[in-house]
């Protein structure tokens, strides 16, 4: 008696009360026992197991949230770029997202929304080309912010948490082990993902991207479930943080839309899942950009367009290569020593090209590990996987969505390593450059196929693996090793960085030129458009006095029109006739330009690097 007691005590819950209650179980005389007492016993138990379910639930989503913010505060080199008021830190392209919101904010409303004129003059875009994400700055004029602050920090950080977030929530739909759903937590945290956090602050909400593979996950499982107002959230969300973001969510709402047409058989619901979701991304286009009435039709399809597709394309190998080929290819600003550009400890280069940055997508140590074996096991199952493939109604519009994505990201010229070559002939490559760079940088919609390889590789281990124990925890090791290490290098060069040289954003030598907004009208940089030496003091200088200036970045410009007004600008200062109330800076790293000018003739001031030019009466 005492050995089935002890036996029965190990299959049944604390909660049955009783002596009478225990050895009636114990019997398995099921019958004998009040049905009263059953039913309690059994609400018991489902309270019981729900608690539980509730509470590893609570606990991951805690876990996800603490693993997020560490990340991000360690990327952030620590608590104060979270400081407002410091802007020293921000680097790379970024520079020009906080110039265009301190001129956006201190700009009066406009239609469209997200209109900037202040910034660039002529040459002036929308938030959407030059940063922050819209909706950052818009926040922030509506709340009536000191434009000269900085939110950057708070949002990098922001986007952490919600990364780790919605990749915790991807694991309980796969309903993944807790090491399958830690390694898929830790493995979100991409080094594609840490190296656009790095040089685009805008583009780094791959946490929309992650929702809307949930979203098409849940489908799958659920075909009850209702997407279309969800995915039409998501396209008004993404468009007003980056369109390129929009756009990769609009590409995974396309196959929603197959699912809901094969899955249902309902044609009607999938035209509603394509057309709903595309419609309100058309008017966030018109609500925030619009078209611009102040310049021909011919010349806002040509910004709109620029005519650089192909040269920031995926490299056949970006899967595999831990070099950027940022650094190799590209001049990095003087003041750029804080940034990481190869997020990996491996200290190999299998080679990169021009602008195959824009498509870097290493995926990590761990992530590659688990993708091995993942295939190792498919392999290895190959005929029960072809059967499985062969009942998915929708497998054939997935592999035809996912080799278009991957075709327009290689671009028409095919980059492998180090090595190039071009598909066409000169003049159509011509026409393709022009006709498809609405998305010039075609390299990053490979992001949603890195992200699906990611998931894939993780599922068929956690699900399929024999020994999938140490082959997850190893794969978490690995990652951690090799993301972790530069994230830790991140962390201690911020530290170094901090104060240790001057701000880009240091102003006060054209400050004390002593020139007021009274005494001049515009300011004009020599050489105007992307990049020129300076143009972020030279930028806040006028803002400053409350005047125009040529001085911005965009990633978005009318090349042409750069073209015309340096020429122009080139002659004004050769030939010496200076209009009235401008000012003219030209950096000396160009003055050689005008040796043939003697412009030594001239009376002249020298700030910051700077020749300055003016009209004397």
């Amino acid at each position: 008696m005492m050995k089935d007691m002890r036996f029965g005590s190990l299959l049944l819950p604390r909660v049955a009360i009783g002596a009478r209650k225990f050895y009636c179980i114990l019997k398995l005389d099921i019958n004998s026992i009040p049905r009263k007492s059953v039913r309690n016993l059994y609400l018991r138990f489902k309270v019981f197991n729900t608690f539980q379910r509730v509470k590893s639930r609570i606990v991951s989503i805690f876990l996800s949230i603490l693993f997020g913010l560490s990340a991000g505060i360690i990327f952030l080199g620590g608590f104060s770029n979270l400081n407002p008021n410091n802007v020293d830190w921000i680097s790379s392209d970024n520079r020009t997202a906080y110039l265009a919101q301190v001129a956006f904010i201190n700009d009066d409303w406009r239609i469209p929304i997200g209109s900037n004129p202040n910034y660039g003059m002529d040459l002036a875009t929308t938030l959407t080309n030059t940063g922050p994400a819209p909706l950052l700055a818009i926040l922030q004029k509506l709340f009536e912010l000191d434009a000269q602050k900085q939110y950057f920090g708070l949002w990098i950080l922001l986007n952490f948490i919600l990364q780790a977030l919605v990749a915790n929530a991807i694991a309980k739909s796969l309903r993944f082990s807790r090491l399958g759903n830690s390694l898929l937590v830790v493995s979100s945290l991409t080094p594609f993902f840490l190296f656009r956090a790095e040089i685009h602050y805008w583009l780094i909400s791959h946490f929309l991207l992650l929702m809307s593979i949930n979203y098409a996950i849940r489908k799958i499982s659920e075909v009850n479930f209702a997407i279309c107002g969800r995915m039409t959230f998501l396209c008004l969300l993404s468009y007003l943080i980056n369109p390129y973001i929009c756009a990769m969510v609009i590409i995974v709402n396309v196959f929603l839309g197959a699912v809901t047409y094969f899955e249902e058989k309902n044609a009607k619901g999938a035209l509603k899942q394509l057309f709903v979701p595309a419609l309100a991304t058309l008017l966030a286009y018109f609500l925030c950009d619009g078209i611009n009435r102040n310049i021909p039709a011919s010349e806002s399809l040509r910004l709109i367009l620029g005519g650089a597709y192909g040269q920031f394309n995926f490299n056949l190998i970006s899967f595999f290569n831990p070099r950027t080929g940022l650094m190799d290819k590209s001049l990095p600003r003087d003041s750029d020593s804080n940034m990481i550009t190869d997020w990996s400890v491996i200290d190999v280069n299998l080679g990169t090209t021009t602008g195959s940055y824009e498509g870097y997508l290493y995926l990590g140590a761990g992530v590659l590990f688990s993708l091995f074996i993942a295939v190792l096991c498919t392999f290895k199952n190959r005929s029960k996987a072809i059967e499985a493939i062969k009942e998915i109604p929708w497998f054939k519009t997935l592999i035809l969505i996912l080799g278009t994505i991957t075709l327009f990201a290689i671009s028409h010229r095919v980059t492998i390593g180090s090595w190039e070559f071009y598909l066409v002939p000169k003049k159509i490559d011509y026409y393709l450059s022009w006709g498809l760079s609405l998305f010039r940088s075609s390299g990053r919609f490979m992001w949603v196929i890195g992200y699906l390889t990611i998931i894939f590789a993780i599922g068929v281990i956690d699900r399929y693996g024999r020994k999938k124990t140490p082959l997850l925890l190893l794969a978490i090791v690995f990652q951690l090793i090799d993301v972790g290490t530069p994230m830790y290098e991140k962390f201690t060069m911020s530290q170094k960085f901090e104060h240790s040289k001057k701000s880009i954003f240091d102003f006060s030598e054209l400050r004390g030129l002593g020139l007021q907004g009274n005494q001049i009208e515009r300011i004009l940089l020599y050489p105007s458009g992307n990049g020129t030496y300076g143009f972020e003091r030279v930028a806040l200088w006028a803002m400053e006095l409350d005047i125009p200036s040529n001085a911005f970045e965009s990633a978005k410009i009318n090349h042409l029109r750069i073209i015309e007004q340096n020429r122009h600008l080139f002659e004004t200062i050769c030939r010496k006739e200076f209009k009235k109330g401008t000012v003219y800076l030209v950096p000396f790293s160009y003055l050689h330009e005008f040796n043939s000018c003697n412009l030594n003739s001239v009376r002249s001031l020298a700030a910051d690097n700077f020749l300055v030019l003016r009209r004397i009466e």
